[in-house]
């Protein structure tokens, strides 16, 4: 066997060695491979002179170069992909292939808290961590957190979560706020958002208020449990512990609010849809909606559950806000009058990312979803154009 020939093929064997994790199935077969390589030159290349090089040589030795360089590269992504066949269900392995996140604000894309949403990583940063409790084997980790008086965010791991059943897609903490925030702001909102994380799961916590709100909060924060969503039934199973932190967050930035009265509404067919009211601040912006319908069309066409409404939110830029959250109340006017009389009334609180500063008006757009009731049918979206209303917006000079 060529001596040149028989290093590499023993420098990739050793590559390959059981220590490298391939399977013992795709090294019997690399092996094979290497075996049935030509050993040598072919006769035509050689000379009785040593200082005569034949074209032929030259040409063959570039050919077997290259012919090495192919089967190598084509051996090498065979090995790589029997390693993932093999370490496809360890959980170090999804470890290994997780993405280094600096900023889980950032890596969420959430422009509110990364700046500009673009999900661009801070090489020159490392994930930080504010407040970590472990417990009945998770560890809870706070990284970031970012409070300007309308909206209290703060982002976390949790690390362990892949001891789990991996049917169970998501993992949400308990998060509880202590009583005194909850007396300073009883209509403050909660959204949380999770994702995972090779094994383990990150995920966002955002308080929204409707009060102000002092500089500084002492927050006092209990987690009593996890909750564990089955990702095939829709089960929950919980997991007592105890993962309680404190944080003390300052307020950054201001809130500017606008109230918004009768040039701001559309009426179309006995319905009525207006604006009721903004707030923007660095971090967020808010939209206070209300319908008034006659209670009949409700009824005919709201009640089954078919059909549901959600909104669009353009600033004077092109740009559409995306919405962290909202919460919808309703009630019916006049009870005592004929049914034919009543009207149904309804507020919408809609939490969206903070507009763009520069941005002077809106346009705030319904569109009805139509849920399909059999499978021969299609969903479809409705914008109501005719109900279209463009507001005015204080700009919050205060990015």
């Amino acid at each position: 066997m060529n001596r040149i020939h028989s290093a590499i093929d023993d420098q990739i064997r050793n590559r390959l060695r059981p220590q490298s994790g391939v399977p013992h199935a795709v090294k019997a077969r690399i092996d094979a491979v290497l075996e049935g390589l030509p050993n040598k030159m072919t006769d035509e290349s050689e000379s009785s002179d040593p200082s005569v090089i034949p074209v032929t040589s030259v040409k063959s030795r570039a050919f077997s170069g290259r012919r090495k360089r192919t089967i190598v590269a084509c051996m090498t992504i065979c090995a790589i992909a029997g390693s993932l066949l093999f370490a496809a269900g360890s959980s170090s392995f999804a470890d290994a292939f997780k993405p280094i996140i600096h900023s889980i604000f950032t890596w969420k894309g959430d422009k509110g808290l990364s700046g500009d949403g673009s999900g661009a990583q801070s090489a020159a940063s490392e994930l930080p961590i504010l407040a970590e409790r472990e417990s009945n084997g998770y560890i809870l980790r706070i990284h970031e957190a970012k409070y300007d008086g309308l909206r209290l965010s703060f982002s976390y791991s949790l690390v362990g979560a892949g001891k789990q059943d991996g049917r169970k897609l998501y993992i949400t903490p308990a998060f509880q706020l202590d009583s005194k925030i909850k007396k300073l702001d009883p209509g403050m909102l909660k959204s949380d958002s999770g994702a995972k994380w090779g094994e383990d799961r990150v995920g966002i916590v955002n308080y929204f208020f409707d009060q102000d709100m002092p500089d500084l909060l002492e927050l006092h924060v209990t987690v009593p449990q996890l909750a564990f969503m089955n990702g095939e039934d829709h089960g929950q199973t919980t997991v007592p512990g105890d993962w309680s932190f404190q944080l003390d967050v300052r307020k950054t930035g201001s809130v500017s609010s606008r109230l918004y009265g009768a040039d701001n509404s559309v009426t179309e067919g006995g319905a009525l849809f207006r604006a009721t009211g903004s707030r923007n601040s660095p971090l967020a912006s808010e939209w206070r909606l209300k319908w008034e319908l006659p209670q009949q069309l409700v009824d005919r066409y709201m009640e089954s559950g078919r059909y549901r409404m959600k909104y669009s939110v353009q600033t004077d830029h092109g740009e559409v806000l995306s919405f962290v959250t909202e919460v919808t109340s309703h009630r019916i006017d006049d009870r005592t009058l004929p049914l034919a009389e009543q009207t149904y009334l309804e507020d919408i609180r809609l939490l969206a990312e903070p507009v763009a500063s520069g941005t002077k008006t809106v346009t705030i757009t319904p569109v009805l979803m139509d849920f399909p009731e059999t499978e021969k049918e299609a969903y479809k979206e409705v914008i109501l154009k005719q109900f279209s209303i463009v507001v005015p917006i204080t700009d919050a000079a205060l990015r």
